[in-house]
């Protein structure tokens, strides 16, 4: 799978972030209450505080287009994810995720809270362009582009909710290849080919979900330093 950035429309890249949300939604809907403290291997979330975590995560779209735009873009998708590193702000994170999920009385309440988070979000992007600046928290960024951060946001997270709960993985094709290029773009060339990786392999190695071996570490050299590509 190529690992350039997809020149996706500003309607492809909502459809796709739209799909992975409403796969994540459905599963997430069916779960019992009690399934919801099961833990996840992005620890010390279980999967109330996972869900939590989606819903800021399209939260943050809203939030940045209510406000001023800047003036120019300093990063696209892929340097987004070099902003900031997610072992220093992990306690942050935790502690926003928590109180996506504590604005909810339930778990049937925080999933319907999601699917209206989502279709807000789809709405308000949809209505501007493309271009428009946005001003996150440590940088700036054009919408297409944070959309990407997004679709990956919500792919990796749907892969780490199927895994607390005992389900096969999913991913669309289309979500996997903007994750798959954005992944690539980190480590700068695509190894992926040549250590027999599958599209999942790859994107749960340079996601910190799966270690690398002995012998893939050898194949990599110095450049297995960079792994996980993103934790």
């Amino acid at each position: 799978m190529s690992g350039t950035l997809a020149n996706m429309t500003l309607d492809e890249l909502l459809a796709t972030l739209d799909h992975e949300c409403r796969r994540f939604i459905a599963v997430a809907a069916e779960l019992p209450p009690e399934a919801f403290a099961r833990p996840t291997r992005c620890p010390p979330w279980d999967v109330r505080i996972l869900v939590g975590h989606v819903v800021r995560d399209l939260d943050r779209v809203l939030t940045y287009l209510d406000e001023p735009a800047p003036d120019v873009a300093t990063s696209d998708a892929i340097s987004y994810f070099q902003s900031y590193d997610p072992r220093t702000e992990g306690p942050a994170i935790t502690a926003g995720s928590t109180e996506a999920a504590d604005r909810f009385g339930s778990t049937g309440e925080l999933v319907r809270g999601l699917d209206e988070t989502l279709r807000r979000c789809v709405e308000a992007a949809g209505a501007n362009d493309p271009g428009r600046l946005l001003r996150t928290r440590l940088t700036t960024i054009r919408l297409d582009e944070f959309l990407k951060t997004r679709i990956l946001e919500v792919g990796v997270h749907g892969l780490d909710l199927a895994d607390a709960i005992g389900r096969d993985p999913w991913l669309s094709p289309a979500a996997a290849s903007t994750i798959l290029a954005i992944l690539t773009g980190l480590l700068g060339e695509d190894p992926a080919a040549s250590l027999g990786w599958s599209d999942l392999t790859f994107i749960e190695t340079g996601t910190g979900r799966r270690a690398l071996t002995s012998a893939e570490r050898s194949f990599l050299g110095s450049r297995s330093d960079r792994f996980p590509l993103l934790a």
